[in-house]
């Protein structure tokens, strides 16, 4: 067994562990449970074993859901305090990417999604196409979706709707009050 998967392990079940914004978002974006990772992190199978990462140690493992179905989990341990462990990362991985098994990559494809730009008082919903593979850091945003949002980021700042629009849906956002 990985030292790192090990360490991920015992962290977990100390009760130490942060989730990152974006693992979080990604757990939203694939409807995983966070109990559901936390539950299963005991009986995580190694894909991955980044020991000398540049940021920190890192893993990719396969994970069930409460319900059985398999979950790629990206594990970190900051290295220079040891601890927390970190959820950076966590997917559904798709069958046509991967082995019946879900072990073993097959080859990268894109899939539709979408990313939520906002900026004062405006909120855009821009289509992107995800890339995805199986490397650790996936899924990516080609250059060209990334200056879209880009594009998008800065009309927006600018308070230029029309230009923002050419690229996606716009929205006010107004302030409820709670009662």
């Amino acid at each position: 067994m990985s030292d790192t998967l090990r360490r991920v392990q015992d962290l977990v079940t100390r009760g130490e562990y942060l989730i990152s914004r974006h693992g979080f978002r990604e757990l939203l974006a694939d409807d995983i449970l966070i109990e559901d990772v936390l539950a299963g992190v005991d009986r995580a199978l190694l894909l991955e074993d980044y020991p000398d990462s540049r940021k920190e140690p890192s893993v990719l493992v396969l994970q069930r859901d409460g319900d059985g179905r398999p979950v790629h989990v990206m594990w970190g341990i900051p290295r220079n305090q040891g601890t927390p462990a970190v959820l950076v990362t966590a997917y559904r991985p798709l069958p046509e990417l991967w082995s019946d098994d879900f072990y073993e990559a097959k080859q990268a494809m894109t899939r539709k999604s979408k990313e939520f730009i906002h900026e004062g008082r405006f909120a855009a919903e821009v289509p992107v196409d995800l890339i995805e593979d199986e490397t650790a850091w996936s899924p990516y945003l080609s250059p060209d979706d990334a200056r879209k949002l880009d594009a998008v980021r800065l009309a927006l700042r600018r308070g230029d709707v029309s230009e923002a629009a050419k690229y996606g849906r716009i929205f006010e956002l107004t302030p409820v009050a709670a009662k």
